[in-house]
């Protein structure tokens, strides 16, 4: 007969023997605590990239993501991302996520300052002469200052994909 245990965060009565929690969005709540500036910060586990972490199920998860996901459904495609209004990667209110695609991510960032600027070796004037170029991709690279990875890459359309 398994232990009946108290949910540390709803008090409701669980049997799952391994976490002190019933459900992984009691795990969740449990460790979240409102700021003076209305975020919802994930106090447990930060990874390196500074967003919450957490593991329920042998499973990892990122926390804003799971919590999105929890409380709207879960989001269809892999490629959508929980955006934070508030810049604040442990933030988990909803009211400071919404979804969008990595450019609408990269967007916002640019809109607020955030990003570096970026540093491309090649121009788009570059990138049509690399396209039209004959010869190995090791001697176009090296012509321009780039790989041949990267030449492959702009003439398979992988990278530089906006320009003709």
């Amino acid at each position: 007969m398994k232990k009946i245990k108290t949910c540390k965060h709803c008090g409701a009565e669980h049997q799952n023997h391994s976490n002190p929690y019933c459900s992984m969005l009691c795990s969740i709540n449990g460790r979240l605590e409102r700021r003076a500036n209305g975020c919802l910060e994930w106090t447990g586990c930060v990874g390196d990239d500074g967003y919450g972490v957490m593991r329920w199920k042998r499973r990892d998860y990122r926390v804003h993501r799971a919590i999105y996901n929890l409380r709207h459904g879960q989001i269809a495609d892999a490629k959508t991302f929980v955006c934070h209004t508030c810049d604040n990667p442990r933030c988990c209110a909803d009211e400071h996520h919404f979804l969008g695609s990595s450019s609408d991510n990269l967007r916002d960032a640019s809109a607020k300052g955030r990003c570096a600027k970026h540093l491309a070796k090649l121009t788009p004037a570059d990138v049509v002469a690399i396209r039209a170029a004959r010869g190995s991709q090791q001697s176009i690279g090296d012509r321009y200052g780039v790989s041949q990875t990267a030449v492959s890459c702009i003439k398979l359309r992988k990278t530089w994909k906006h320009i003709s």
